[in-house]
Formats: structure tokens, C-alpha cells, sequence
């Protein structure tokens, strides 16, 4: 037969016509295989075959019922077309309805020999676990049944839907081959519609009984072969099948329309007399030789190759510009920040050259001195050649010094811009130290507030004359650190002496805190021994006077409830006592933790000095390093584009040969 051709077949109204493609159109069926066709999208009946591939077995002599099973769907679809199909009275087809068409589809007993048996497919190459592709494919589901149906989706209703939403959707899409399908159940409608439809990954019978994130692929996959299957059969256009074949080999459709009518007309529907009937007319009517097809196809292999090399030669040049691309993307950005960089150093540059126009100024006015010096000199004659020398090298002097300056000028201006990029770190560090000066001293207050306040609901008159007395000294200056008012350097100083008057302060105030403690220790003491001291006046009174007992009773209750008083204010006055101690101890805690914080502070700032002085070396000799690299990657990138050029050149020039 024609060699990379594929059979088609199409019920349409009042005929059922075999439709031979050419070679000019194409149809790729997703997940099962390439084909060629003058339709696009899928073929209810569709055959995974490449491209290349003839319809008869090029290693085959024998032209048997086996050999042509498989490649002549004419075969048992004209069997299946002449057994189901009603005939007239004169022996001509009815014409049947689309509902009719897509039932044969589904219930013909005999069905077209262009199946899946070339190639079965193991596992579906469709990648439906990938969530982009899932939302891609949802999305055309979801665009298909708004535009064909009157059941309104949408992408989250579908992904997943429930098990009612899915039914709907797979009765709307079979619906389409069996007008009459309602879904009684679904775990058993589905995969008898699926095989019938030839679909080659058919699941389970337990993947329909409901629906899940786990397999959702699976349905995802049948709902999307329905749709596909629905495109391919509404694009196929019915004047298709009567286009004129004025471009294609017509003696090969009259060998196949002849003998469509003589087996129809006669009613033949034995299979090997059918297979060697066909055989006998394409053996006699082919008009060229199978040998020069197979050197033909060996050439368009090695021609097939090539392209494939170049194709892996182009892609490993892409890769390497892509690369590239990313390495111009990242010295782009190095370019704009040393640009801004540029900016800064034009700004410095400015100010230079100012003071080298007042140096040239300068230079000037000594060189019109020197003028009337030479004119003098002219004016003296040969005497004035040894001021001439001593000029001459005094001018000397001033050249190189000019140059040694100009030298420093450049220097420094490298300096300055590496000390900025230092100083706005330093300056970062700087407020986060003082952030922490901050909390520090405002905690320290805070503390010191506590303390005052303890003190001031305390009933001593001699704790009161201390509050009194020490309430000025202790309120505390605003020593908070701010990088804007002063540098921290200069304000040092005046914090040391601030937190050592703190330090004095509160030293004085445990003092005067420890003497009121031993003196209400020393009162307690005090009350104590009067307790002991009526308490044995009491025994002595009881036992002598034991007849006045009555008259004594009122006294003893009244030193009983004064030693009761004593004894509660003695209590109040040892938890008061213990409370400014515990005071005073963390107070003391705090301040030898601050003066440690202090300390730590003072010798970070020395370690960041001799890291700045470090890092500005560093700085140094990193930019003459990035300078040579700059002009050897720019050499590199130069040479790499005349290469890239040189090989697409060659690649187009191999294509046009």
C-alpha cells in the first residue's frame, strides 16, 4: 500500500466512508502516540504507529491473513459496516442519525482492526501527578463544558470534585457516544463505555467508587481522553470526504472505491478470499519499487541522524549561553553598583581637582616668578649662571613634590571611599551599641526609681532624712547615647564620671541603709529585752501578789497588747529591712553586670577598629584583583560570542546545503 499513510474511519450521515490521509497532515493523539491525518486532535479509532512506518511489513514476502490484520482496517471494518448496517430494498444503506453513529461506536460486535496491539502501552506517559498540569488541563475541562454544555463549572469545584459532580461530568462527556447513558453506577458504566472506547489505561473498577486526592489523576486522565476524543470527532468536517484528489495518486483510490462497491454490492464477507483479493490489486497496481523506497528511507534515517546531532549541538550551545546570560546578568549588576560607585568618586574627583586648579594657580604664580628671575638673570649675563643652576634645581624639587602630592591626592581619594564603606558599618555597630547603652541605663533608673519609693513608705524619721537628703543626689542626668548630637568617643569620658558618681551614690546609700539596719536590729534587741524583762516582773507579781490578781488583770492586758503592737512592728520592720537588702544586693548585681557590659563594649570597639584597619587592606588589594578579572572575563565573553556566532553560521549554511 501507500507508504506513510494511516486509515481513518468515520460513520457520518447516510455513508460510512474510508478517508486515506496524506502525507501533509499530521494528528498527535496525547499519551498514546503521532499519527498523521488532515484532522487535528484525537481518532476514536486511532493506531500508535511513527511516522516512517509503511502499512505493509517491509520484511514480510507472503501477503496472508496475518500480515495484513493489522494494517488494512478496511478489512474488518468493511466485514463490521456490511453486517450491523440496515440496507434498502435496492441494497443501499439507510442513512442513520449521529445518535446511531456513536451507538455502532460503542456496540459494534466486529470492530475496526486499528487498535492498540502494535503497541500497548504500559503506563500512561501523561504526566497527571504534576500539579501544573493538572490546573492546566482542569482549566480546559472546565472551559469545554461551559462552552458545550449547560453544566456550569468552575477550576476549584473541580480539583478534586465530589463523587455526584464527577458522575455528571462523565455522563454529559459519554453522552455524546451513547445519547441515552445515565449512570446507574458508576464503578460499572465507566470502564465498559472506557474499553469500548478503546481507552488503554482503563483503572479499576474500585478508582470510580469515589473520588480522592489519590486518585484523582487517574480520573483526571479519563475525563480528558472523553474530551479529547469529543474535539476530534466535532472538527472532522463531512466535505472532507469529497474533496477532489486531483493533488494525490488517484489510481490508488480507484482500486480501493472499486473494490468497496463490488464487495459491498455482492455481499462477500469471507476474510482470507477478501484478503486476497486486495493483495492481487495492490500487487498489480503499485508503480514503483519497494527496494527504492527502503533506500529512501535508509537515506532520510541518515539525513534524520545528522539533524539529530545538530539538534544536541544546538541544545549543548543554548545551555552554554544560558550560562553566559547569567554571568552578564551578575557583571551587569556589579557594573550598576560601580557605577553608583563611579558617582561618588566623580564627586571626590571634583573636589581634587579643584585643589589641583588652586595647586596650578600656584604653579603659575611660581612660573611667572621664575620668568622674571630668567629675565634677570638674562640681565646680568654670565654672572648669573649659578643662580640659574640653584633655580633650576629648586625647580626640580618642586616637580617631584608636585608629583609625590599628586600621588597622595589619589591615594587618599581611595582611602576616603573605603574608610565611608567602613564608617557607615562602624556607624551601624555604633547604634547598636548605644541601643544597648540605652536599655542598660534606663533599666539602672528604673531600678533606682524601685528602690526610692520602697524608701519612702518606710516610717523611720531616720530613713525619711535619708530619702530627704539623698532624693537630689540620686536623680540620674540624661546620659542616653545619640551618634547624632556627638561621636561616642568624645561623650566617653562623660559617662565614665556620670556612672562612677551613680556607682558613689548608691555605695553611700547601702551604707546608710546598712546603719539603719543595725540600728532597727539594735531597737529590736531593745524591745526584746523589756519583753523579757516584764515578763519576769509579771511571774514575780503573780506569784506574790496573788490576792490582787483582779486589779492586775486590766495592767496585764494592757502590756500584753503593747508587746503585741512592739512585736508586730519589730515583724514589719525586719520584712522592710529584708526587702532593701534584697534591694541593695541586686542593685549591686546590676552594677557589676554594667560595668562588665562597659568593659566588654570598650574592648569590641578596639577589636573593630583593627578589623576596619584590616578590612581597608583587604579592600585594597581586592579591587586591583577584581580590576584584572573584569579584563579577562570581558576577553572570555568576547571570545565566547564570536565562537557562538562562528557555529550558528555553520549550522545555517549545513541547513541550507
Amino acid at each position: 500500500m501507500v507508504n506513510d499513510c494511516v486509515w481513518f474511519e468515520k460513520i457520518i450521515p447516510e455513508k460510512k466512508d474510508i478517508y486515506l490521509a496524506g502525507k501533509d497532515s499530521k494528528i498527535t493523539c496525547e499519551g498514546v502516540g503521532t499519527v498523521k491525518a488532515k484532522t487535528l486532535n484525537m481518532n476514536p479509532r486511532f493506531e500508535c504507529r511513527s511516522e516512517s512506518k509503511p502499512r505493509i511489513q517491509q520484511s514480510r514476502n507472503t501477503y496472508g491473513r496475518t500480515s495484513l490484520q493489522n494494517e488494512n482496517p478496511l478489512i474488518k471494518s468493511r466485514r463490521s459496516s456490511s453486517a450491523d448496517r440496515a440496507r434498502s430494498s435496492i441494497g443501499i444503506p439507510k442513512p442513520r442519525s449521529h445518535s446511531e453513529e456513536r451507538k455502532s461506536l460503542l456496540y459494534n460486535t466486529r470492530r475496526s482492526s486499528i487498535s492498540l496491539n502494535d503497541c500497548k502501552i504500559q503506563k500512561d506517559p501523561r504526566p497527571l501527578s504534576d500539579k501544573g498540569y493538572q490546573r492546566k488541563k482542569v482549566q480546559e475541562l472546565v472551559e469545554f463544558l461551559n462552552e458545550n454544555f449547560k453544566y456550569q463549572a468552575n477550576v476549584s469545584k473541580i480539583t478534586p470534585p465530589s463523587k455526584r459532580d464527577f458522575e455528571i461530568i462523565f455522563q454529559l462527556l459519554a453522552s455524546e457516544f451513547e445519547p441515552d447513558f445515565i449512570v446507574k453506577k458508576i464503578e460499572e458504566d465507566a470502564p465498559r463505555i472506557l474499553k469500548s472506547l478503546r481507552y488503554p489505561f482503563i483503572p479499576a473498577k474500585s478508582a470510580f467508587v469515589y473520588v480522592a486526592r489519590n486518585n484523582w489523576p487517574t480520573l483526571l486522565g479519563v475525563l480528558l481522553y472523553l474530551m479529547d476524543l469529543i474535539k476530534y470527532i466535532n472538527c472532522i468536517e463531512i466535505e472532507m470526504f469529497y474533496q477532489s484528489v486531483d493533488g494525490e495518486r488517484p489510481q490508488e483510490h480507484a482500486i480501493l472505491l472499486k473494490y468497496l462497491v463490488n464487495s459491498y454490492n455482492q455481499g462477500i464477507d469471507d476474510e482470507e478470499k477478501e484478503v486476497e483479493i486486495f493483495t492481487k490489486m495492490i500487487k498489480s497496481n503499485i508503480p514503483y519499487d519497494i527496494e527504492e523506497l527502503r533506500e529512501k528511507n535508509k537515506e532520510l534515517k541518515a539525513a534524520l541522524k545528522e539533524v539529530e546531532m545538530e539538534m544536541v549541538a544546538i541544545q549543548e550551545l543554548k545551555v552554554t549561553s544560558a550560562r553566559y546570560d547569567e554571568n552578564m546578568k551578575q557583571y551587569e549588576d556589579y557594573f550598576g553598583r560601580m557605577r553608583e560607585y563611579q558617582k561618588k568618586r566623580k564627586a571626590k574627583i571634583e573636589k581634587l581637582l579643584e585643589q589641583v586648579a588652586e595647586k596650578e594657580a600656584m604653579l603659575n604664580e611660581l612660573q611667572s616668578i621664575l620668568a622674571q628671575k630668567q629675565a634677570a638673570y638674562d640681565a646680568q649675563g654670565f654672572d648669573g649662571k649659578k643662580q640659574l643652576c640653584y633655580f633650576e634645581s629648586q625647580k626640580k624639587e618642586l616637580i617631584e613634590k608636585l608629583q609625590s602630592k599628586k600621588l597622595a591626592v589619589k591615594k587618599l581619594t581611595s582611602d576616603c571611599h573605603d574608610a565611608e564603606i567602613q564608617y557607615n558599618k562602624t556607624y551601624d555597630e555604633g547604634a547598636s551599641v548605644c541601643d544597648t547603652f540605652n536599655e542598660l541605663y534606663s533599666k539602672v533608673t528604673e531600678k533606682a526609681a524601685g528602690t526610692f519609693d520602697a524608701l519612702k513608705n518606710i516610717n523611720d524619721p531616720a530613713v525619711k532624712n535619708m530619702y530627704s537628703t539623698m532624693c537630689h543626689a540620686f536623680q540620674l542626668p540624661d546620659c542616653k547615647m545619640d551618634l547624632t548630637q556627638r561621636s561616642i568617643l568624645q561623650l566617653g569620658d562623660e559617662r565614665k564620671r556620670v556612672l562612677n558618681e551613680i556607682r558613689k551614690n548608691f555605695d553611700s546609700a547601702t551604707l546608710i541603709l546598712n546603719s539603719v539596719a543595725s540600728k532597727q536590729n539594735e531597737n529590736l534587741q531593745e524591745i526584746l529585752m523589756r519583753k523579757s524583762d516584764l515578763a519576769v516582773k509579771i511571774k514575780v507579781a503573780y506569784s506574790l501578789e496573788t490576792k490582787k490578781e483582779h486589779d492586775l488583770h486590766s495592767e496585764e492586758k494592757q502590756v500584753l497588747n503593747e508587746v503585741k503592737t512592739y512585736e508586730t512592728q519589730c515583724e514589719e520592720l525586719l520584712k522592710k529591712l529584708d526587702e532593701v537588702r534584697k534591694e541593695t544586693s541586686e542593685v549591686e548585681k546590676n552594677n557589676i553586670t554594667y560595668k562588665e557590659e562597659y568593659e566588654e563594649l570598650v574592648t569590641l570597639r578596639k577589636s573593630k577598629e583593627k578589623m576596619l584597619e584590616n578590612y581597608l587592606e583587604k579592600q585594597k588589594q581586592m579591587i586591583a584583583h577584581h580590576a584584572a578579572n573584569i579584563k579577562t572575563l570581558k576577553e572570555n565573553v568576547e571570545n565566547a560570542g564570536i565562537e557562538i556566532c562562528e557555529v550558528t553560521s555553520k549550522a545555517l549554511e549545513k541547513r541550507e546545503e
